[in-house]
């Protein structure tokens, strides 16, 4: 979906999906990015791009700055290290006061998580319909920002998506959230990784360019009713097929041990995308492509 001549508001620019938004987005439309902006030189690089960068830290309560003749918000800012109230209020209420700045808003994209559902991590085949029960702080705040969306959202007529994300991954190096970086750096200090004897796990990598575009399709499904889409790739790969990826693309064996109980110390779970391929379509990047991408950035930085 092409948007132009739009005025969108992106938080937690600075992250790999708000980040990958802004850059996407900035030739044919107005973006503001938020986002506290400790790096002086990604200021620097979106606005060479036209982005007008908003300093600010969500986390103050203090939204005065916001502009509010917006049309779009793709909310992206989260809260992974905060205490656990602040958490709270920082991934669930938050989200209520920044829609409440905005009285012009046409839409919004909320970036949520798997961790809303009961089980998180540790399920499979989770579809839009698995009971959202979280087990953790972070899981809880998440499905307290998509419940005080969807409150906003009947009472406003406004229309909304809630995207659920899982095993996101971006070729840029360094960008946070990137999960598969983490686990090159572990590759490359030899550490061990240890897997399910029995059980295979899985993983559904999903490419930036599958987010970006993904997203912003999103924008053609959103209604007072919240259109809720679980996002993740449509390769399902073993536990051992992702390692065994990554390690080949960057020319490291892994180092597996098996473990009889079922312990694994890597994210684990999959999707149902039934949903995702009749409205936004599945992801079309392939792992090894997208892991090749990143290869090629990261000689490029150095890293």
């Amino acid at each position: 979906m092409r948007i132009t001549g739009k005025r969108i508001l992106i938080t937690g620019v600075t992250g790999m999906m708000g980040r990958a938004l802004a850059e996407h987005l900035a030739p044919d439309n107005t973006v503001w990015g938020v986002a506290r902006f400790s790096e002086p030189a990604l200021r620097a690089r979106f606005e060479r791009q036209g982005i007008r960068c908003l300093a600010l830290d969500l986390a103050s309560g203090d939204l005065a700055t916001l502009p509010q003749d917006v049309d779009i918000l793709l909310h992206f800012a989260v809260a992974w290290s905060l205490a656990p109230n602040a958490a709270l209020d920082f991934n669930g209420q938050l989200v209520g006061r920044i829609l409440d700045r905005l009285p012009a808003l046409e839409a919004y994209v909320l970036g949520s998580s798997v961790g809303v559902y009961t089980g998180g991590p540790s399920r499979y085949d989770m579809t839009e319909e698995t009971p959202t029960i979280p087990g953790g702080v972070y899981g809880t705040g998440k499905l307290l920002g998509d419940t005080i969306a969807t409150y906003i959202s009947r009472c406003r007529g406004l229309r909304g998506a809630l995207l659920r994300y899982w095993f996101p991954y971006s070729d840029e190096p360094g960008v946070p959230q990137n999960y598969y970086e983490g686990l090159i750096a572990r590759l490359r200090k030899g550490e061990t990784f240890t897997l399910p004897r029995d059980l295979p796990g899985c993983q559904q990598p999903v490419f930036i360019d599958d987010l970006v575009r993904i997203t912003l399709d999103s924008l053609r499904f959103a209604t007072p009713e919240p259109f809720i889409l679980n996002v993740a790739g449509q390769e399902r790969l073993t536990l051992k097929q992702v390692l065994e990826t990554v390690g080949d693309v960057f020319g490291i064996a892994p180092k597996l041990a098996f473990d009889g109980s079922g312990k694994s110390d890597l994210l684990s779970g999959s999707y149902d995308l039934a949903k995702l391929a009749a409205t936004c379509g599945l992801g079309t990047v392939p792992f090894r492509d997208g892991l090749t991408r990143l290869r090629e950035r990261m000689g490029q930085a150095g890293a």
